[in-house]
């Protein structure tokens, strides 16, 4: 069995520094219906959905595209097809929303955050209509400030993008969205967030992005960094992330993304929901998603003492109206054949599917090792 990844129970990584972030950001607003509907109709349009027509567990959350693990029978894709390649962030994922007069970032719950004194980027990137942005926020030790990673586009100032190549997009968010947005920073001097582009590369060239992954053993545990001295960004890491070329941008999960965690970092997130435990054993039950937005009862775990008291103490009885449930980010214990609970994911609205917990499996059974991707890369020849 792997060694399973350290990680502090209950507390997502990105808690510690929502200080520092929230002198750039305004407090968390609930997302206006008119805005949500915009941009849902640019992500869905994309994929021939009418937004009108769509079920609402199909909007409950922020729509993307949902990854799909790397497991060995997906391996021989990456030889024969065109993807980008990119390190896989451990970060929050939000969309970055400009309009004519607002900046915000919006996760997966629909909750927005203005960015503060964000005139200068809403005049530069979303001068000619709306800009929608997809990244992540991350942090890291050696900054002062949070940085948001951008890794695709849909709209670029009025113009629809999420249909194009995913190098069509790269090029456009650069461009359009990245550079002049950094450029109008440093000359208004506006103390806001870091905005930085993932560093994408060809899929043959997965080892330059491998290079730059350290294994570091801060704080007596066991975590992955992705280091990148060119441009100065450091930020934890929990694999590698390749996308098609010739696919759009889809809100669904489909094998033009394909996602490869390192093996002792392979999770599903669940959620746990009142009245939480199994009546014959005392565990903790497990559910996932299912089709029409079913919650499906997978298995129960054991658990320990401690978490069992959260459980019954500050997690039923919240009183910040939140709902008595809650998505936790579990690990398979292969010595046990138990899912193994490892902390809270507040930044989630729903379980990861059903079939998402079987490929997370059959990735944990494949194996498959960073030296079997660096060769499938290495052989394929284009077109």
């Amino acid at each position: 069995m792997s060694e399973e990844r350290p990680a502090k129970r209950y507390k997502y990584p990105f808690e510690a520094s929502q200080a520092r972030l929230q002198q750039h950001l305004n407090p968390p607003t609930e997302l206006s219906a008119a805005l949500r509907k915009l941009i849902c109709c640019h992500i869905f349009s994309i994929a021939e959905y009418q937004f009108d027509s769509l079920p609402s567990y199909k909007t409950r959350s922020l729509p993307g595209p949902l990854p799909i693990s790397l497991s060995r029978s997906k391996l021989r894709d990456l030889s024969l097809n065109a993807f980008w390649v990119a390190e896989k962030s451990d970060g929050i994922r939000r969309m970055f929303v400009v309009t004519e007069s607002r900046a915000f970032l919006v996760d997966r719950a629909w909750t927005t955050q203005e960015l503060a004194r964000s005139k200068a980027i809403c005049s530069v990137v979303a001068s000619k209509g709306i800009t929608i942005v997809d990244g992540e926020l991350v942090n890291s030790p050696y900054d002062d400030r949070g940085c948001f990673l951008a890794y695709d586009a849909i709209v670029v100032n009025g113009e629809h993008v999420g249909s194009s190549k995913f190098s069509v997009r790269l090029d456009a968010l650069k461009k359009k969205v990245i550079d002049p947005l950094n450029q109008a920073i440093a000359a208004e001097g506006v103390d806001t967030l870091k905005f930085m582009m993932k560093l994408i590369v060809p899929h043959s060239a997965v080892d330059q992005i491998f290079s730059k992954i350290m294994l570091s053993n801060m704080s007596n545990s066991k975590e992955y960094w992705f280091i990148d001295e060119e441009s100065g960004r450091k930020n934890k890491n929990d694999g590698v992330i390749f996308t098609a070329e010739n696919e759009p941008y889809l809100p669904t999960s489909h094998s033009a993304l394909l996602k490869w965690k390192w093996p002792d970092l392979n999770t599903v997130d669940f959620k746990i929901q009142a009245p939480f435990f199994d009546d014959r054993n005392g565990e903790l039950r497990l559910y996932c998603g299912g089709p029409k937005g079913m919650e499906l009862f997978l298995r129960s775990t054991p658990i320990s003492h401690t978490l069992r008291t959260w459980i019954e103490t500050d997690l039923r009885n919240r009183s910040d109206g939140r709902s008595a449930s809650c998505i936790m980010e579990c690990g398979y214990d292969r010595a046990t054949s138990c899912w193994k609970v490892l902390k809270e994911r507040p930044d989630k609205v729903d379980a990861n599917y059903l079939t998402t917990v079987f490929s997370t499996l059959e990735t944990i059974i494949d194996d498959v090792q960073k030296r079997e991707i660096i060769a499938s890369c290495k052989a394929f020849r284009g077109s």
